[in-house]
């Protein structure tokens, strides 16, 4: 089979989302690989299932890594992709490769229950964005598993990690509420989600070419106090127009595994700082605000996205708020 490099590495690239790359999950044997089935590319990780349209028409598991280093490196405008017994065969113009591979099928993504319902995602570049936005604003905790998980309804996106709560009214397109784990949200967000449909124990995306990534989700009672704490009254501030700038640089010393930035607002000025293991970062900017100091962490993509709603913020006596139309968040203040 013929096929032009550049789509090869764009179908594998789509598809790498259900492959693991975290530890915690590679007790499945194939995790690790990329699937073809019978003009299907399949990927599995036990949280994310992805099953996208391709063209090879064979049988076989790949492993992922060394398929994605190899055609990354080819120079080969156009490659042709065979397989002959327990191997893929990779051949360019004066080029030619081998990749060990399985002709059975282990990966055990048939526990994912096939889609029976498409429902229209309302407003799918706003949904995604505020998704990602809800899926940032979730702890790391698994022991409090609400406190990582994004909840979904008809009408909103809410998140919180005890700490910081995040919510957004909108038209989800979705026919009744859910609990999506964050980190698995995070993964999808950069694709062009369209469609959805709820299965026990699932839920399921149709991408822009037909393709299906599934996330496992919990049907969970979520937090019932929420209104409570998005009560906040006490003194405006507007933050300053170059903070979103500030955040992207802010952005090169922000901690991978915990992405937080401290943010201090004393005596008319605020000061942005980022630390991670090898380097810090700190900026002041003048602000009008000369009241009690405050100090409050947050993720930097965040508090990016939310800026282009709303500079300004409510400041109360143990949190502040951040209200535009139907997006609100709150943070505790930390002391």
């Amino acid at each position: 089979m013929r096929i032009k490099r550049e789509t090869m590495l764009g179908m594998l690239r789509r598809a790498d989302v259900g492959r693991t790359a975290d530890r915690r999950l590679e007790t499945l044997e194939q995790c690790k690989c990329y699937i073809f089935d019978g003009g299907e590319i399949i990927t599995f990780n036990d949280e994310i299932c992805y099953r996208g349209p391709c063209p090879l028409e064979f049988t076989a598991a790949v492993p992922g890594k060394l398929l994605w280093s190899l055609l990354d490196r080819m120079p080969d405008d156009e490659v042709r992709l065979q397989r002959k017994g327990s191997e893929l065969l990779v051949r360019g113009k004066n080029r030619q490769a081998g990749v060990a591979c399985a002709r059975e099928v282990l990966l055990p993504y048939d526990v994912v229950p096939a889609p029976d319902k498409w429902t229209a995602l309302s407003n799918p570049g706003e949904f995604v964005k505020l998704l990602r936005m809800a899926a940032q604003t979730c702890g790391k905790d698994y022991a409090e598993i609400l406190t990582t998980v994004v909840h979904i309804t008809p009408e909103l996106i809410e998140a919180s990690d005890n700490t910081r709560l995040f919510r957004a009214r909108i038209d989800t397109g979705f026919p009744t509420e859910v609990c999506v784990p964050g980190r698995t949200i995070e993964k999808v967000c950069g694709m062009p989600l369209q469609s959805v449909c709820l299965q026990e124990g699932w839920v399921q995306f149709q991408l822009d070419d037909g393709a299906v990534v599934s996330l496992r989700c919990y049907h969970e009672d979520y937090h019932d106090n929420i209104e409570d704490v998005l009560e906040v009254r006490g003194e405006k501030m507007l933050l300053p127009s170059i903070l979103s700038e500030m955040l992207g640089r802010a952005e090169i010393m922000q901690d991978e595994e915990l992405p937080l930035v401290e943010v201090v607002v004393e005596d008319n000025m605020l000061c942005l700082t980022a630390r991670k293991e090898g380097g810090w970062i700190r900026e002041r900017r003048r602000v009008p605000y000369n009241k009690e100091a405050l100090k409050f962490h947050i993720n930097p993509q965040f508090l990016r996205d939310i800026l282009t709603y709303s500079r300004r913020i409510t400041v109360g006596p143990s949190r502040i708020k951040l209200a535009k139309g139907s997006i609100e968040f709150v943070t505790a203040l930390a002391y």
